[in-house]
C-alpha cells in the first residue's frame, strides 16, 4: 500500500470497511514489512468481524504472528 511497506483493506459489498496502512497497536506510523504479515492481521480482523468479536488488534496478536518482539 505505502511505498515503505504494506497494509490491509477489508471490503464488503464493494465498500471499504477498514483501511489500515500501518501496523495497529504500536506507536508511530509503521507499515508491515511483508505482505504476508499484513494479510495475516487483515484476515484476523476479518474473522473477528464475521464472528462478532472485538476487532481491535493488540500487541499480543502481533507477537503471536511474530510481527513484533517482546
Amino acid at each position: 500500500m505505502d511505498s515503505g511497506g504494506y497494509g490491509y483493506k477489508i471490503n464488503s459489498d464493494g465498500h471499504t470497511l477498514i483501511y489500515q496502512p500501518f501496523i495497529p497497536a504500536i506507536a508511530g506510523k509503521k507499515a508491515f514489512v511483508s505482505s504476508q504479515d499484513a494479510k495475516n492481521i487483515g484476515e484476523l480482523v476479518k474473522q473477528r468481524m464475521q464472528t462478532g468479536g472485538n476487532v481491535d488488534v493488540t500487541k499480543e496478536d502481533l507477537k503471536s504472528y511474530g510481527i513484533i518482539g517482546n
